[in-house]
Parts: structure tokens; sequence; C-alpha cells
């Protein structure tokens, strides 16, 4: 049986990582719905994750994947499951500590 994933994580979309459906990059509604919101490329995402600049752990099981676009990084919020990466959300920061 599939693990209950609450409401504001449930995902959906999943996007196979290098032509692979073994390694998956999966978006939560939430993600979804800040992409939309915030108006940040899918693919500037994808990028991030791929080839960040840093990854800094964070709380709960979860990483923040950092990556330089122009003047500002693009911070990436997600967690491992098995193979895949679950996109919790991201958003723009001007700096990084």
């Amino acid at each position: 049986m599939a693990e209950q994933i609450p409401l504001k994580d449930k995902v959906t979309g999943p996007i196979p990582v290098r032509g692979t459906k073994k390694n998956m990059i999966i978006f939560t509604e939430h993600a979804l719905l800040k992409l939309k919101q915030r108006g940040i490329k899918k693919d500037l995402v994808l990028e991030t994750l791929k080839k960040p600049e840093r990854v800094l752990l964070s709380r709960n099981d979860r990483e923040i994947a950092l990556k330089k676009f122009g003047k500002l990084y693009l911070k990436v919020v997600f967690r491992q499951e098995q193979k895949n990466t679950v996109v919790i959300t991201q958003h723009w920061a001007g700096d990084i500590k």
C-alpha cells in the first residue's frame, strides 16, 4: 500500500531525470502552486536540482538546493523518497546564509 502523504505535500506530475523512470523529480501540489504564484519556470527548478551550486541540510529530512541566476539565488526545498526527488517549494533569495 502506498504511503499516505499530507494534502499540502500531495505529489503530482512525475518528471523523468536523465531519461530513466527509476529517478523521478516529483512536484507537490504546493510546489506547483508556488511556481505559478512566483512566476518561476519549472526548467529553472530542474536545473537547480541537477546542477546546484550548494546543497544545505534542512529540517524534517529536507534539503535546499541553491543556484544563482543573475543577481538572485533560486532556493529549491526538496526531500528524497527512495530514488525520487520530491520538490516541496521554491523561491528567490537575494543572499544565502
